[in-house]
């Protein structure tokens, strides 16, 4: 079992990369979690320029650090300009998407229980309300 993680590039060595529910302008890195008898996982998402995590809630918060980048992150009915070293925390059932569009890649570390509920989509009436929302309707990639 790995406790070292050395990053070459552009991974790190004894992470996993897993593909992102079909979304190709985003990459998930899990550096640690069940695997090292953790309770816990340590996350990295990369998404590129113009490209946004899901748009989505469910029953589990989780913690998030901006590490590279800039863009905007969707928090309930809030938007967040976000860069290097800003912390974001997502509460239960909130809806958050993070949204690379300040013309860079934005790379977010994220902290999430190993053992949680699946991501739900917005229902028409949730995603009608944010989209009533001027500012969230510039922001939000909806797919």
């Amino acid at each position: 079992m790995r406790k070292h993680l050395e990053f070459k590039g552009d991974r790190w060595e004894g992470g996993e990369i897993h593909e992102y529910k079909g979304n190709r302008d985003v990459i998930k890195h899990v550096l640690f979690g069940e695997r090292n008898g953790l309770d816990f996982e340590v996350r990295v998402f990369e998404v590129k320029v113009g490209g946004a995590t899901s748009l989505e809630r469910h029953e589990h918060q989780h913690a998030v650090l901006v590490l590279e980048g800039e863009g905007s992150a969707l928090v309930g009915n809030e938007v967040y300009d976000v860069r290097p070293f800003d912390g974001i925390w997502v509460p239960p059932n909130t809806p958050h998407q993070f949204v690379a569009n300040k013309g860079k890649d934005l790379k977010i570390l994220c902290v999430v229980n190993v053992r949680r509920d699946r991501p739900k989509k917005l229902s028409d009436d949730e995603l009608k309300s944010l989209l009533s929302n001027p500012r969230i309707a510039n922001i939000i990639r909806v797919s």
